[in-house]
């Protein structure tokens, strides 16, 4: 059950993007490209619709639904949102335009609370982001990499954990504003459908009906803070 959705996923994509997500999933590490984010979100989504198949296989079906960043794309499926092509089509283009911010910017998770980190960065104005809300006192932040530097040192001072996340893009963040215009524009025409079961949105908090997570809610969700 699992592969099999794995391998739907590798059919619809190839077509867009000219290359095998099974074979990316299967090559060794040296070689594999998933630690480009072009690859690896629609290999994160692949492998998120296939443990959902594979949980409905043994009958576990979700109450509700919420998915983190790119997860959300998965979550929109499962409720119902999304069709797997619609899926397919927008997580190809998300992953294929914001690996263009390689290299502008770094990213860390905080241990410090939405408030006290937006306190935090204020001095550096748009050159930090919060990029996420992941919990009461975790909390990422994203941009140029020499302010997310400075500021890091400063939590070291304060004895502050913080962790350096292994990327060299600044998702979340002002750096991906023309991107996420392009990403509407790429989705033009996109056509939700109604979530059958509780769709929770990381952009807005709410619940969402499903059929607000067109083009430019997609837009949103890549600049916009994860209100996860």
């Amino acid at each position: 059950v699992f592969r099999a959705v794995v391998e739907r996923c590798d059919a619809l994509l190839l077509p867009l993007a000219g290359w095998s997500l099974l074979a990316e999933l299967e090559a060794a590490e040296e070689t594999a490209r998933l630690d480009q984010t072009e690859a690896a979100q629609p290999a994160i989504f692949a492998l998120q619709m296939g443990l959902h198949a594979l949980w409905g296989a043994w009958g576990i079906a979700p109450a509700a639904v919420i998915g983190h960043s790119v997860g959300e794309i998965a979550a929109a499926c499962a409720a119902g949102s999304l069709t797997l092509e619609q899926a397919i089509h927008l997580v190809y283009h998300r992953g294929r335009l914001m690996q263009q911010a390689t290299g502008n910017g770094r990213m860390a998770s905080v241990e410090l609370s939405a408030e006290a980190a937006a306190a935090l960065i204020a001095p550096y104005g748009e050159r930090l982001s919060i990029a996420a809300v992941n919990g009461p006192t975790t909390t990422v932040i994203a941009g140029e990499a020499a302010a997310l530097q400075a500021v890091l040192e400063v939590l070291a001072q304060r004895q502050v954990s913080y962790r350096a996340l292994k990327v060299n893009y600044a998702f979340h963040s002002v750096q991906m504003n023309g991107l996420a215009d392009e990403l509407v524009r790429a989705l033009d025409g996109l056509t939700p459908q109604g979530a059958a079961i509780p769709l929770y949105s990381t952009v807005t908090g709410e619940i969402s009906d499903g059929r607000g997570l067109d083009a430019a809610y997609s837009g949103r969700n890549v600049r916009q803070t994860v209100r996860f």
